[in-house]
Formats: structure tokens, sequence, C-alpha cells
């Protein structure tokens, strides 16, 4: 920005004047909602209001007591105050860990809720129709074609409604990664996951709801009420 072609050796002012010793690649020091701004880092010992420390991951409670020590006996004056970097750089993202916890507890929640849905509609379904189970075994269905019957009725409602919300779920989070500088593309494949996820717990919850109404006697199917 400033337009040096080789700024090595070159005076810069900021809080002073200091010499270019070197040019370090762009690095993110905000959170990834903004883009990479100019930085320069400078050092002047006598004018500092933090330190940066890299310090070992073993027995991490001795040596903050090491450095405050060290602090109060150069500084008395001033509270010997410290944060972790990796704790700063997650401060920047509270509202997206807040969100990302609320979005998970609503998503199992509604899971949950769209089982109980499925489980209930099943029953019903099947108390429904025993009798015409019973006619399909005596006229030869196997338990199998009364299972891929079942299956396929409930998993072309699925596949509906997962038509449906796929287009709302696509702008929503468009929307949401506008927010971001740096962001993620969405992929097909993330939409495919997670349709194939809940077809695959539709399939188990009718096979093992379905399967016993399947294999009973269609004598017993037919008797029923």
């Amino acid at each position: 920005m400033i337009g040096w072609d080789d700024p090595i050796g070159k005076q810069f002012d900021i809080v002073g004047k200091g010499k270019v010793v070197g040019v370090i690649k762009d690095f993110n020091f905000k959170s990834l909602h903004n883009e990479i701004k100019p930085a320069a880092l400078t050092f002047y010992p006598k004018l500092f209001d933090n330190l940066l420390l890299k310090i070992s991951a073993e027995n991490i409670p001795n040596t903050l007591d090491f450095l405050k020590r060290k602090w109060e006996s150069f500084f008395p004056q001033y509270p010997f105050e410290y944060s972790f970097l990796s704790d700063d750089f997650q401060k920047m993202y509270k509202k997206e860990t807040a969100t990302f916890m609320i979005i998970t507890y609503v998503s199992l929640m509604a899971l949950f809720i769209a089982c109980m849905g499925l489980f209930g509609l099943v029953l019903f379904s099947i108390d429904q129709r025993v009798k015409e189970i019973g006619i399909r075994k005596v006229t030869g269905a196997s338990s199998g074609i009364i299972l891929l019957l079942f299956n396929m009725e409930f998993n072309k409602r699925i596949l509906i409604s997962f038509i449906i919300s796929c287009p709302i779920i696509v702008y929503v989070m468009q929307r949401w990664l506008e927010n971001f500088a740096f962001r993620i593309d969405l992929h097909w494949w993330m939409f495919a996951f997670s349709g194939l996820l809940t077809l695959g717990l539709s399939i188990v919850i009718v096979t093992l709801l379905t399967f016993y109404t399947s294999t009973r006697n269609p004598a017993e199917c037919l008797r029923s009420k």
C-alpha cells in the first residue's frame, strides 16, 4: 500500500521512526469477519503495554506464578494481567460459538421430534393396513416386498420435504456466510450427506416397525380388526 518495491532498510514512522528490517506474509490478526489489514510490527524496549510470551504447555500454573513474581518486581505499580492468545482468538467468535450451540441443540431436538413423529406415523399406518399386509402375503408377496413398499412410501415423503427445504437452507446459509470476509463454499455433498443420513434413519425405523407385522401369519393379519 505504501508503494515500496524494496522496503528493506527504509525508514518507517510509527510512534517514532524505525528502520524496516523485514517483510512477512499477510496474516489474520482480527476475526475472519474482516479482510486482512496492513500491519507493522515494531519493537520499542521502553514503550510497550503488553508482552507476548511463548511458554511450555507443561506445568502452566508454576509458569504463571513465576511470570507474576517477575512482573511485580519490575512493575509493582501495575497489576499483573494475562490471557492466552488462543482464548483471545476464541473471543472473536463468541457469537458464532453461541449460535453453533443453539443450532446444535435445536437440530437434535428437531431430529428427535421428527423421529417420534415418524415412529407414530409408521405404527398408525401399519395398524390401518394389517389386513392389506395379510392379503399381500396370501397372494404371494414376501416380507421383503412388503418392507420395500412401506419404505418407498415413507422415503418418498422425506425426499419431497428434502427438496423443499434445500433452497431455504442454501439461502439462509449464504446470507450468514456473507458476514465473513473469508468463508467456505457450500457444496452439493453437504446436502447429499444430510439427505442420505435422514433416509437411512427413516429406513431403519420403518423396517424395524414393519418387520414384525410382515412376518406374521397371514391368517392372523386377516382376523385383526
